[in-house]
């Protein structure tokens, strides 16, 4: 009988001191603005040159990181940063096309006519010959 409150208070122990190690280290060190400002300066960028399309906190090989992502003109960067310490675990940028606003005017409607006229001649010449 000895034995067996002895296990049970042994497992209670074990169970608290890994519940709140696994609480005590949920909450990361740095902010999202941090983690932000910290992926924008290692691009060598100003933060009034970017967009930001996300920023979220995630799990990676067991630590916290931040995942963030943002355009600076037609370039895409994605950084992960690590949420205890701050330092950039890894970068990725890719150049993307993103039409600028003068695009979405009367160019966008002449274009999207053309699309449109040259399926419906490909529609007719499909069924009329």
């Amino acid at each position: 009988m000895k034995l067996r409150k002895l296990f049970a208070a042994v497992a209670v122990v074990l169970t608290l001191t890994l519940t709140l190690g696994v609480f005590a280290s949920a909450a990361p060190n740095i902010t999202r603005d941090q983690a932000k400002a910290i992926a924008v300066a290692h691009a060598g960028l100003k933060m009034a040159d970017v967009s930001f399309l996300r920023v979220s906190l995630d799990y990676d090989d067991g630590r916290q990181i931040y995942e963030v992502d943002f355009y600076s003109g037609n370039v895409e960067y994605e950084y992960e940063i690590d949420a205890a310490t701050g330092a950039v675990l890894g970068y990725d940028t890719d150049i993307e096309y993103r039409p600028g606003p003068e695009w979405f005017g009367s160019k966008a409607i002449k274009w999207l006519k053309a699309q449109w006229y040259a399926i419906r001649n490909w529609f007719i010449q499909l069924f009329t010959a």
